[in-house]
C-alpha cells in the first residue's frame, strides 16, 4: 500500500543484510535501519497471510463514501479515501 515503504533484504550463505525504514505513525519515513544478522541465530521463519472480512467490508463502504463525497467536497474525500 505504502510504495515508499520498501525494505530490502540480502541472504549470503553466512548472514541476513539489509535495510529497513523507520516509520512514525506507521507511514511516514524517518530514515532507515541496517538489519545484519548471522545465519546461526535464526531459529526459525514463520510466513501468513489473513484476510480479515470485516475489515474488508468496513474499507469497502468508506472507499465509497469517500468517492461519493469526493465530488462535492474534495478535502472530505481526501480524508476518507486516505483511511482506506
Amino acid at each position: 500500500m505504502f510504495f515508499w515503504l520498501k525494505a530490502s533484504y540480502l541472504l549470503t550463505d553466512k548472514r541476513l543484510t539489509g535495510t529497513e525504514p523507520n516509520v512514525i505513525l506507521g507511514f511516514v519515513p524517518l530514515g532507515e535501519e541496517q538489519v545484519n544478522q548471522p545465519l546461526k541465530t535464526i531459529a526459525s521463519v514463520n510466513s501468513g497471510t489473513k484476510f480479515l472480512f470485516k475489515k474488508f467490508i468496513v474499507g469497502m463502504v468508506l472507499a465509497i463514501i469517500g468517492f461519493t463525497v469526493f465530488s462535492k467536497t474534495i478535502v472530505a474525500g481526501i480524508i476518507l479515501l486516505f483511511l482506506v
